[in-house]
């Protein structure tokens, strides 16, 4: 069932427990200047490629649903400083999601995600990772739980100058380092839904 979401002033959007299935082309409607987008604990497999639309858009939760992979468009999101994806069916990391160049935080918890890419150097401002229930082997669970900082300092060991993906290499040799993800300095963990 594809569910048609009409809006026209609002900037804070809450569906949150619709049983919404999809969530696709004719869903975005008047929805350009929407920040903050809440469809956590519905049925959604598919998000549709017209989601890049959403250019204002701030936040974005999609935790509790039944997904498995994001559209590339959503990487044309200028704007997206929060993407929640805990507890879906996600086992591959999304390409997607390291090109949202504003992401501070991704809660990416209780997925079936076995490997982190080299694309996540992508992400510079990112302060916030949560990535516990997901079955990663690469890198080492125990780097993982060391968090962010020691996942940064592994990839860039594992993938030394190799093209993180958008122009720049690891070692900043170009002006434009990747190595700017820096975690947060306390054990508390933002509440994402």
């Amino acid at each position: 069932m594809q569910t048609t979401i009409k809006i026209y002033a609002k900037t804070d959007c809450r569906f949150d427990e619709n049983r919404i299935q999809d969530f696709a082309v004719d869903s975005v409607q008047h929805m350009s200047r929407v920040c903050a987008l809440h469809l956590s604990y519905n049925r959604i497999h598919t998000i549709g490629h017209h989601i890049s639309q959403l250019i204002h858009l701030k936040e974005l939760y999609l935790s509790h649903n039944q997904l498995s992979s994001l559209p590339d468009s959503m990487g044309r999101l200028p704007a997206l400083k929060i993407l929640a994806i805990r507890d879906n069916q996600f086992t591959a990391f999304p390409d997607a999601v390291t090109r949202c160049p504003a992401l501070t935080c991704l809660d990416m918890a209780d997925n079936l995600v076995t490997a982190l890419p080299a694309s996540l150097l992508r992400l510079r401002l990112l302060k916030s990772l949560q990535l516990e229930g997901n079955p990663i082997e690469s890198p080492a669970p125990d780097v993982c739980r060391q968090g962010l900082d020691a996942i940064v300092d592994h990839l860039q060991r594992m993938y030394g100058n190799e093209d993180c993906g958008n122009g720049c290499n690891n070692n900043g040799s170009d002006g434009n380092e990747c190595r700017g993800l820096v975690s947060d300095s306390g054990d508390e963990k933002d509440p994402i839904l």
